[in-house]
């Protein structure tokens, strides 16, 4: 059973549902928000495709293509995400952001947290300096949010994830 609406709680009820009436059932659902990705679990769905993060895969593949990394390093990539349920999108760790190894695609690819106290805090990219480091910032992920190659007057806040790529030089 594939459930693909737009309206949360029905998507929910229909699960519920669904698994109560056929606990055999194969259920796929799609969401538009990863904070639903649980809930829709616990409730039954055997698979629950997020569109927000869907979006962002597809957006970084872009940027990746950009960079011009091989296409078959680019959808092994996409699989690593796809088959590990999103988690590297899903959960922060406090050591690692993600369980995917982006050195499958490169070993220029470099992922950093933004801790509470760290001197990148409350700074813009520009006074950072990362391009003055070598690096050139892909994408930073805040919350539920993805903001693809951010302005240099961007200010870093506690919590943001940052996706950089490593200078050839």
């Amino acid at each position: 059973m594939v459930i693909a609406i737009s309206d949360r709680a029905a998507t929910r009820r229909i699960t519920d549902l669904a698994r109560r009436l056929n606990p055999d059932i194969y259920i796929i659902a799609r969401t538009r928000y990863i904070q639903e990705m649980g809930i829709l679990h616990n409730l039954g769905a055997n698979e629950v495709i997020p569109e927000e993060y869907e979006t962002s895969v597809e957006i970084f593949s872009r940027v990746l293509e950009m960079y011009q990394v091989p296409r078959k390093r680019i959808d092994s990539f996409i699989d690593r995400i796809r088959s590990d349920g999103y988690e590297m999108f899903r959960s922060i760790s406090k050591e690692t952001y993600c369980s995917t190894d982006l050195s499958i695609i490169s070993n220029d690819f470099i992922t950093l947290k933004v801790l509470e106290g760290s001197p990148a805090a409350g700074k813009s990219i520009r006074d950072v300096g990362l391009k003055e480091k070598g690096a050139a910032l892909l994408v930073i992920h805040r919350d539920s949010q993805i903001f693809n190659y951010p302005e240099e007057s961007f200010v870093l806040q506690p919590e943001d994830v940052a996706i950089l790529l490593r200078s050839k030089s």
